[in-house]
C-alpha cells in the first residue's frame, strides 16, 4: 500500500482526532457523515489496521491509530512545507523583461530550452535575445544593454558591473564528416580565427606550424564552420561541446592529426550577469543558471 496515495484521507483522519464523533467531525469539516466514515474506513483497509475504537463515550485512538496520527502529522507538515517552498520558487521578483545575450553556438542549442522553461515557470517574463560575439556581449552587460549573457571566457571580463558564473570548461578538437570518404590529410582545415582560449591565445596560434603545411579556410562563425564540416568540405576545429550533439547523431566524427594535440585551447563557458540586475533578481538569475547547468551536462 502506498501511503502517498491516501494523503487526503490522512488529513481527514488527523482532523477527526480533534472531535468526539464522526458526526461532530463531519460538520466541522463541512463533509457528509457518510463520506467521512467511508474515507476513514477506506484508510483502515489500506493500512490493514483499526484506527479508532467507537464507544458511547466517543472516538478513541487505538495504539496503531496513535502511531498513524504521529506519522500523519509529520507527513502533512512536510507536504505543507513543500507547498510553501514550491510557491517561493515562483520568483515573485522575476523581471517583466529579460534581455539576454548568447554566443551563436550557445543560442542554437540552449535558447529553445530557455524559452520553454520561462514560458512554463515565469509566464509573464518577456524575453529579448541578442546573439553576438562574447566580447561584445561582455561589453553589453557592462553597459547595462543586456541583463545577462552566456558566452566564452567571461571570467576575465569581471568587474564591478558584472558577476561571472561558470557553466563548464571545454577544449577545441578536430572533426570531419562521418560520411566523408576523403582522407583527412587531403582535406583543408576549417578554423575560426577569432576563437581563443582562457589565456587569449587563438586557435591560429595553437596550430601555427600545422597551418603552414596545409590549406586553410578561415570561417568567423562556428555554425557556418560546422555546416561546412558536415558537408565534408574540410577538417573542422570545433569546441567539443559544439560538436558533441552531431557526433551523437553520427554526422561528425573525431579525427587525430599527426603531431598535434587532440584537445587544446582550454576555454570557459558561463554566465555574465549585471550586478544591477542581480541586485533585484538574483534568485531568478540563479534559477536560469541552474537550467544552464542542466543543459550543459546533457
Amino acid at each position: 500500500m502506498a501511503v502517498a496515495e491516501h494523503l487526503e484521507k490522512l488529513r481527514y483522519f488527523q482532523k477527526l482526532c480533534n472531535y468526539r464523533s464522526i458526526n461532530e467531525g463531519s460538520k466541522a469539516m463541512g463533509l457528509s457523515q457518510a463520506g467521512l466514515s467511508k474515507s476513514i474506513a477506506s484508510l483502515e483497509v489500506a493500512l490493514g489496521t483499526q484506527l479508532f475504537i467507537r464507544s458511547s463515550g466517543g472516538l478513541y485512538l487505538t495504539k496503531e491509530g496513535e502511531l498513524v496520527l504521529r506519522t500523519a502529522e509529520r507527513v502533512l507538515d512536510e507536504a505543507a512545507a513543500l507547498d510553501a517552498n514550491l510557491r517561493s520558487l515562483q520568483a515573485p521578483t522575476s523581471p517583466k523583461q529579460l534581455r539576454i545575450g548568447m554566443y551563436d553556438s550557445i543560442a542554437v542549442y540552449f535558447f529553445a530550452d530557455l524559452i520553454q522553461y520561462i514560458q512554463t515557470i515565469y509566464k509573464k517574463v518577456e524575453i529579448q535575445l541578442v546573439v553576438d560575439s562574447s566580447a561584445r556581449l561582455s561589453e553589453a552587460v557592462r553597459q547595462n544593454q543586456v541583463d545577462l549573457s552566456i558566452g566564452v571566457n567571461f571570467s576575465k571580463k569581471r568587474n564591478q558591473a558584472a558577476e561571472f558564473f561558470l557553466l563548464f570548461e571545454d577544449y577545441y578538437s578536430f572533426f570531419t564528416s562521418a560520411k566523408s570518404e576523403t582522407a583527412e590529410q587531403d582535406l583543408p582545415l576549417l578554423i575560426h580565427p577569432g576563437a581563443d582560449d582562457i589565456d587569449g591565445r587563438t586557435v591560429e596560434a595553437h596550430l601555427g606550424s600545422l597551418l603552414a603545411k596545409r590549406r586553410v579556410h578561415r570561417v568567423h562563425n562556428f555554425e557556418t564552420l560546422k555546416a561546412l564540416v558536415i558537408q565534408g568540405l574540410g577538417v573542422g576545429v570545433l569546441p567539443t561541446q559544439v560538436a558533441k550533439p552531431l557526433v551523437q547523431l553520427k554526422q561528425l566524427k573525431t579525427v587525430q592529426l599527426q603531431n598535434t594535440k587532440h584537445l587544446f585551447g582550454r576555454h570557459e563557458i558561463g554566465f555574465l550577469a549585471g550586478t544591477q540586475f542581480l541586485s533585484k533578481h538574483r534568485e531568478f538569475a540563479q534559477d536560469l543558471y541552474r537550467l544552464g547547468q542542466h543543459w550543459s551536462q546533457g
